[in-house]
C-alpha cells in the first residue's frame, strides 16, 4: 500500500484525550487487492503504548445519517500489518462521511467518536485510520 496523502486536519496531541486510545493522521492509499478501483474501505490498526499490535478490538463503523453501523475487529485483516482491520464498503469509491470508534473486547469504549470521509479517486480509495493508545 502505498500512501499518497496526509490528514486534512492536524495530529491530535495524545494528552488532549480522555480516552485511552487516539487515532493517528488519517492516510489515503490506492487498493493493492486484485480489485484496483472497483474496491473501496476503510482499515487501520491498533497499537499499544509500545507500538505492538492488539487484536481483537472492536472497530463500529457508521454512514453518516445512518443508524446502521458495522463492526470489524483488529487483528482480523493482515494486509494493514499486525493489528490491522479493513471494512469493505460496497461498489467503486466515492466521497461519504462516517463516524468510526474503538471499543475494547469487550465493548467498552477506548476512543472518541472520529468522523472521516472517504475520496471518490483510485489512488485515495482505501482510507487508513490507526489507533494508538495514549496512556
Amino acid at each position: 500500500v502505498v500512501i499518497t496523502d496526509t490528514p486534512s486536519a492536524p495530529p491530535i496531541e495524545a494528552t488532549d484525550s480522555p480516552f485511552p486510545f487516539v487515532p493517528e493522521p488519517v492516510l489515503y492509499a490506492p487498493n493493492s487487492n486484485e480489485l484496483g478501483c472497483n474496491w473501496w474501505s476503510i482499515a487501520g490498526t491498533v497499537r499499544d503504548l509500545g507500538g505492538n499490535a492488539l487484536d481483537g478490538y472492536r472497530i463500529r463503523v457508521t454512514p453518516e445519517n445512518s443508524t446502521f453501523s458495522e463492526t470489524v475487529f483488529s487483528g482480523a485483516s493482515q494486509a494493514f500489518g499486525a493489528g490491522g482491520y479493513e471494512l469493505p464498503l460496497v461498489g467503486t469509491p466515492q466521497v461519504a462521511t462516517f463516524t468510526v470508534q474503538l471499543f475494547s473486547p469487550d465493548n467498552a469504549p477506548l476512543s472518541d467518536e472520529i468522523t472521516i470521509t472517504t475520496r471518490d479517486t483510485c489512488d485515495g480509495n482505501v482510507l487508513i485510520l490507526n489507533f494508538l493508545q495514549n496512556r
